[in-house]
């Protein structure tokens, strides 16, 4: 389990299953999926699900990653009042054009 989550994995993980997907938005995974994707295995500890969640947005804000929102508005939805719910109502996760740049250039 990881201590932290890597953004660089996280992005990585989405470019594959976009591949897997012809290159178009990861369709029947929701941000819960994806979490446990990344770290090979069930997450159970509230720190690292809000640090997923952060990892997420800060790629989104930074214009590496769109995502949607299903349940948008909704108090139950709010990721800082409850990131585990708040994962299972985030869909389609797509890199940007900046967010493909190749793997070698995402470090800098």
């Amino acid at each position: 389990m990881p201590l932290r989550w890597d953004n660089i994995k996280i992005l990585q993980a989405i470019d594959d299953r976009q591949q897997q997907h012809g290159g178009g938005p990861v369709q029947g995974m929701n941000g819960l999926h994806l979490m446990e994707e990344v770290a090979g295995s069930q997450v159970t500890e509230a720190s690292l699900w809000r640090g997923f969640v952060q990892e997420l947005h800060i790629a989104r804000d930074i214009g590496l990653l769109s995502f949607t929102e299903t349940y948008r508005g909704n108090p139950n939805a709010d990721p800082g009042r409850d990131p585990f719910f708040y994962l299972q109502t985030i869909w389609d996760f797509a890199l940007t054009v900046l967010g493909q740049r190749p793997r070698h250039d995402r470090s800098r």
